[in-house]
Protein backbone atom coordinates (compact mmCIF):
# COMPACT_ATOMS: atom_id res chain seq x y z
CA UNK A 1 0.00 0.00 0.00
CA UNK A 2 2.98 2.64 0.73
CA UNK A 3 4.37 1.54 -2.91
CA UNK A 4 5.19 4.36 -5.13
CA UNK A 5 2.74 2.65 -7.92
CA UNK A 6 -0.35 3.19 -5.49
CA UNK A 7 0.53 6.29 -5.07
CA UNK A 8 0.41 7.31 -8.70
CA UNK A 9 -2.97 5.24 -8.72
CA UNK A 10 -4.51 7.31 -5.83
CA UNK A 11 -2.81 10.28 -7.75
CA UNK A 12 -5.08 9.57 -10.74
CA UNK A 13 -8.11 9.08 -8.85
CA UNK A 14 -7.81 12.24 -7.20
CA UNK A 15 -7.60 13.68 -10.48
CA UNK A 16 -10.70 12.64 -11.93
CA UNK A 17 -12.17 14.03 -8.53
CA UNK A 18 -10.83 16.76 -8.91
CA UNK A 19 -11.59 17.30 -12.43
CA UNK A 20 -15.77 16.44 -11.57
CA UNK A 21 -15.21 19.41 -8.92
CA UNK A 22 -13.87 22.17 -10.91
CA UNK A 23 -16.76 21.34 -13.42
CA UNK A 24 -19.24 21.13 -10.74
CA UNK A 25 -17.43 25.01 -9.32
CA UNK A 26 -15.97 22.67 -6.47
CA UNK A 27 -12.96 23.70 -4.45
CA UNK A 28 -9.62 21.67 -5.55
CA UNK A 29 -8.72 18.54 -2.31
CA UNK A 30 -5.05 17.51 -1.85
CA UNK A 31 -6.20 14.40 -0.61
CA UNK A 32 -9.03 12.16 1.02
CA UNK A 33 -9.61 9.31 2.75
CA UNK A 34 -9.09 6.11 1.25
CA UNK A 35 -11.55 3.99 3.12
CA UNK A 36 -14.67 6.91 2.76
CA UNK A 37 -13.92 7.62 -1.24
CA UNK A 38 -12.45 4.23 -2.46
CA UNK A 39 -15.84 2.86 -2.54
CA UNK A 40 -17.74 5.45 -3.78
CA UNK A 41 -15.51 5.52 -7.13
CA UNK A 42 -16.80 2.21 -7.93
CA UNK A 43 -20.30 2.84 -6.72
CA UNK A 44 -21.05 5.85 -8.53
CA UNK A 45 -22.59 5.18 -11.48
CA UNK A 46 -23.86 6.81 -14.67
CA UNK A 47 -27.15 7.19 -15.02
CA UNK A 48 -27.23 6.58 -18.57
CA UNK A 49 -25.30 3.35 -18.74
CA UNK A 50 -25.67 1.75 -15.53
CA UNK A 51 -22.70 -0.30 -16.10
CA UNK A 52 -20.63 2.78 -16.33
CA UNK A 53 -18.74 4.69 -12.89
CA UNK A 54 -16.22 6.24 -11.81
CA UNK A 55 -13.76 3.65 -11.75
CA UNK A 56 -14.35 3.11 -15.53
CA UNK A 57 -12.88 6.90 -15.74
CA UNK A 58 -10.34 5.88 -13.61
CA UNK A 59 -9.02 2.94 -15.50
CA UNK A 60 -9.44 4.47 -18.67
CA UNK A 61 -7.40 7.63 -17.79
CA UNK A 62 -4.49 5.35 -16.72
CA UNK A 63 -4.72 3.39 -19.86
CA UNK A 64 -4.19 6.24 -21.52
CA UNK A 65 -1.81 8.25 -20.05
CA UNK A 66 0.15 5.64 -17.95
CA UNK A 67 -0.68 1.87 -18.84
CA UNK A 68 2.32 0.40 -17.37
CA UNK A 69 1.18 1.22 -14.24
CA UNK A 70 -1.29 -1.56 -14.00
CA UNK A 71 2.09 -3.90 -14.49
CA UNK A 72 3.62 -2.65 -12.01
CA UNK A 73 0.34 -2.54 -9.20
CA UNK A 74 1.01 -6.39 -10.08
CA UNK A 75 -2.80 -6.20 -10.91
CA UNK A 76 -0.86 -7.88 -14.75
CA UNK A 77 1.71 -10.50 -15.57
CA UNK A 78 4.00 -9.51 -19.02
CA UNK A 79 1.49 -11.02 -21.13
CA UNK A 80 -0.82 -8.43 -20.00
CA UNK A 81 -3.52 -10.94 -18.54
CA UNK A 82 -4.97 -10.00 -15.26
CA UNK A 83 -3.52 -11.90 -12.28
CA UNK A 84 -6.65 -11.54 -11.01
CA UNK A 85 -9.64 -13.50 -11.87
CA UNK A 86 -12.61 -11.86 -12.80
CA UNK A 87 -14.63 -13.47 -10.81
CA UNK A 88 -12.20 -13.72 -7.81
CA UNK A 89 -13.41 -12.44 -4.83
CA UNK A 90 -12.69 -14.18 -1.58
CA UNK A 91 -15.28 -11.74 0.20
CA UNK A 92 -18.18 -12.08 -1.71
CA UNK A 93 -20.97 -12.61 0.21
CA UNK A 94 -19.55 -10.17 3.27
CA UNK A 95 -20.95 -6.77 4.18
CA UNK A 96 -18.05 -4.56 5.37
CA UNK A 97 -18.89 -5.51 8.62
CA UNK A 98 -17.63 -8.86 8.15
CA UNK A 99 -14.87 -7.89 5.48
CA UNK A 100 -13.34 -5.48 7.90
CA UNK A 101 -13.09 -7.90 10.85
CA UNK A 102 -11.66 -10.21 8.58
CA UNK A 103 -9.30 -7.25 7.56
CA UNK A 104 -8.96 -6.75 11.07
CA UNK A 105 -7.64 -10.37 12.20
CA UNK A 106 -4.14 -9.73 10.05
CA UNK A 107 -3.66 -6.69 12.07
CA UNK A 108 -4.48 -8.41 15.26
CA UNK A 109 -1.94 -11.09 14.25
CA UNK A 110 0.53 -8.37 15.77
CA UNK A 111 -0.73 -8.76 19.44
CA UNK A 112 -2.40 -12.27 19.75
CA UNK A 113 1.19 -13.47 20.16
CA UNK A 114 1.73 -11.40 22.99
CA UNK A 115 -1.47 -12.16 24.60
CA UNK A 116 -1.19 -15.54 23.56
CA UNK A 117 2.26 -16.05 25.62
CA UNK A 118 1.19 -14.27 28.60
CA UNK A 119 -1.96 -16.67 29.12
CA UNK A 120 0.25 -19.86 28.54
CA UNK A 121 2.66 -18.41 31.22
CA UNK A 122 0.12 -17.58 33.76
CA UNK A 123 -1.01 -21.18 33.43
CA UNK A 124 1.79 -22.34 33.41
CA UNK A 125 2.66 -20.58 36.36
CA UNK A 126 -0.50 -21.73 38.31
CA UNK A 127 0.40 -24.85 37.63
CA UNK A 128 3.34 -24.96 39.16
CA UNK A 129 1.85 -23.36 42.61
CA UNK A 130 -1.16 -26.23 42.60
CA UNK A 131 2.21 -28.90 42.30
CA UNK A 132 4.29 -26.47 45.59
CA UNK A 133 0.88 -26.63 47.14
CA UNK A 134 0.67 -30.16 47.04
CA UNK A 135 4.08 -31.43 47.62
CA UNK A 136 5.44 -32.15 50.83
CA UNK A 137 8.30 -30.04 52.77
CA UNK A 138 9.75 -33.29 53.25
CA UNK A 139 10.12 -33.88 49.56
CA UNK A 140 13.16 -31.18 48.76
CA UNK A 141 13.90 -32.69 45.10
CA UNK A 142 10.28 -32.01 43.98
CA UNK A 143 10.38 -28.58 45.99
CA UNK A 144 13.89 -28.05 44.16
CA UNK A 145 12.18 -28.94 40.58
CA UNK A 146 9.38 -26.63 41.34
CA UNK A 147 11.44 -23.57 42.06
CA UNK A 148 13.59 -24.15 39.25
CA UNK A 149 11.05 -24.87 36.58
CA UNK A 150 9.55 -21.45 37.95
CA UNK A 151 12.84 -19.75 37.57
CA UNK A 152 13.26 -21.19 33.92
CA UNK A 153 9.64 -19.73 33.37
CA UNK A 154 9.78 -16.77 34.38
CA UNK A 155 13.40 -15.97 32.94
CA UNK A 156 12.29 -17.73 29.12
CA UNK A 157 8.58 -15.91 29.31
CA UNK A 158 10.17 -12.53 29.54
CA UNK A 159 12.93 -12.71 27.07
CA UNK A 160 10.36 -14.02 24.34
CA UNK A 161 7.75 -11.28 25.34
CA UNK A 162 10.58 -8.58 25.22
CA UNK A 163 11.20 -9.80 21.63
CA UNK A 164 7.73 -10.36 20.58
CA UNK A 165 6.37 -6.43 22.30
CA UNK A 166 9.95 -5.17 20.18
CA UNK A 167 8.38 -6.97 17.09
CA UNK A 168 5.09 -5.45 17.82
CA UNK A 169 6.13 -2.05 18.33
CA UNK A 170 7.94 -1.99 14.84
CA UNK A 171 5.41 -3.39 12.70
CA UNK A 172 3.13 -0.58 14.56
CA UNK A 173 5.57 1.83 13.40
CA UNK A 174 5.21 0.79 9.92
CA UNK A 175 1.38 1.24 9.94
CA UNK A 176 1.66 4.69 11.51
CA UNK A 177 4.31 6.02 8.55
CA UNK A 178 1.93 4.09 6.27
CA UNK A 179 -0.81 6.27 7.30
CA UNK A 180 1.03 9.37 7.12
CA UNK A 181 2.65 8.40 3.50
CA UNK A 182 -0.81 7.96 2.43
CA UNK A 183 -1.92 11.47 4.05
CA UNK A 184 -4.56 9.50 6.27
CA UNK A 185 -6.30 10.49 9.94
CA UNK A 186 -3.74 8.07 12.57
CA UNK A 187 -7.29 6.93 13.61
CA UNK A 188 -7.89 4.67 10.51
CA UNK A 189 -9.26 1.48 11.26
CA UNK A 190 -6.45 -0.71 9.73
CA UNK A 191 -8.96 -3.48 8.88
CA UNK A 192 -10.97 -1.12 7.37
CA UNK A 193 -8.24 0.27 5.22
CA UNK A 194 -7.03 -3.45 4.24
CA UNK A 195 -10.34 -3.90 2.84
CA UNK A 196 -10.75 -1.45 1.35
CA UNK A 197 -7.55 -0.98 -0.93
CA UNK A 198 -7.70 -5.12 -1.55
CA UNK A 199 -11.62 -4.56 -2.93
CA UNK A 200 -10.77 -1.61 -5.11
CA UNK A 201 -7.40 -2.86 -6.70
CA UNK A 202 -9.65 -6.11 -7.02
CA UNK A 203 -12.05 -4.15 -8.71
CA UNK A 204 -9.84 -1.68 -10.73
CA UNK A 205 -7.75 -5.35 -12.06
CA UNK A 206 -11.81 -6.09 -13.00
CA UNK A 207 -12.45 -3.32 -14.99
CA UNK A 208 -8.92 -3.28 -17.01
CA UNK A 209 -9.51 -6.55 -18.09
CA UNK A 210 -12.80 -5.92 -20.02
CA UNK A 211 -11.05 -2.27 -20.92
CA UNK A 212 -11.36 -2.83 -24.50
CA UNK A 213 -15.48 -3.01 -24.19
CA UNK A 214 -15.68 -0.28 -21.84
CA UNK A 215 -13.21 2.14 -23.50
CA UNK A 216 -15.43 1.70 -26.86
CA UNK A 217 -18.59 2.67 -24.91
CA UNK A 218 -16.66 6.03 -22.91
CA UNK A 219 -15.29 7.67 -25.78
CA UNK A 220 -18.99 7.97 -26.83
CA UNK A 221 -19.51 9.80 -23.95
CA UNK A 222 -18.06 13.35 -24.20
CA UNK A 223 -16.66 15.05 -21.23
CA UNK A 224 -19.72 17.04 -20.86
CA UNK A 225 -22.18 14.45 -20.94
CA UNK A 226 -19.97 12.86 -18.16
CA UNK A 227 -20.06 15.45 -15.78
CA UNK A 228 -24.26 15.65 -16.43
CA UNK A 229 -24.84 12.11 -15.12
CA UNK A 230 -22.57 12.22 -12.27
CA UNK A 231 -23.15 15.86 -10.74
CA UNK A 232 -26.69 14.46 -8.95
CA UNK A 233 -24.83 11.59 -7.04
CA UNK A 234 -21.33 14.03 -6.49
CA UNK A 235 -23.81 17.04 -5.03
CA UNK A 236 -24.64 14.01 -2.62
CA UNK A 237 -21.90 12.56 -1.82
CA UNK A 238 -19.07 15.30 -1.13
CA UNK A 239 -15.54 13.69 -1.95
CA UNK A 240 -13.97 17.25 -1.33
CA UNK A 241 -15.38 17.55 2.22
CA UNK A 242 -13.30 14.48 3.30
Amino acid sequence: MESEAFSKCLKYVLLVINFINESNHKEQIQAFSLVETLPQVSQMKSTVRPNFTLLNVVTDTIQKREPELFYDLGLLDLSGASVIPISSDPLRGSNVGKSSRRGKDVFAGLTSPVKLMNIMFQDAKTCLERIKKSTSKENEAELNFVSKAEDVLERECHEQLGKLKNQVDKLNQIYDNLLRNLAQEKTTDPGLLFYTVTKFLRELAQVRQVLPQASSQSHKLSKQMLIGQLKNQLSQKTLDEE
